[in-house]
């Protein structure tokens, strides 16, 4: 919610594979919409539901500009997969990850890598974002 509230995009979409967390995040959607009703945030066109019950490979977030993995506890090959389709992301895209891609030649090629260590109020030390 607070990447729509706070920042210019023009639509957030966040992918849930889980029944269960996409059915919470879509409660507090609704939530959002009631208590923010009359808010800038809330006025902006928005043209499907902010969350969608799916999994990251099939469904298509090609034409996104900014993409938020939380996928610290993503196996290897399930993360790697994500860069391969990362790699149809339109250029200038930014993904920002928990975790660093996996290395391998496209990927390396298709991406201009960047690490910051950033703190967390989950945590007492810095983690790293990709």
């Amino acid at each position: 919610f607070a990447a729509h509230a706070l920042f210019p995009f023009r639509q957030c979409v966040g992918i849930e594979i889980s029944a269960e967390y996409n059915d919470s995040a879509r409660q507090l959607e609704r939530w959002y919409a009631q208590a923010f009703k009359n808010s800038a945030a809330m006025n902006k066109q928005m043209s499907r539901s902010m969350f969608v019950q799916g999994d990251v490979l099939t469904e298509d977030w090609s034409d996104a500009s900014v993409v938020f993995l939380n996928c610290v506890t993503w196996p290897s090959r399930l993360l790697q997969a994500v860069a391969r389709k990362a790699l149809w992301l339109r250029p200038g895209a930014v993904v920002i990850s928990g975790k660093r891609f996996p290395i391998e030649a496209a990927v390396m090629r298709g991406f201009d890598f960047r690490g910051e260590a950033c703190m967390g109020d989950w945590t007492t030390h810095a983690v790293e974002l990709w």
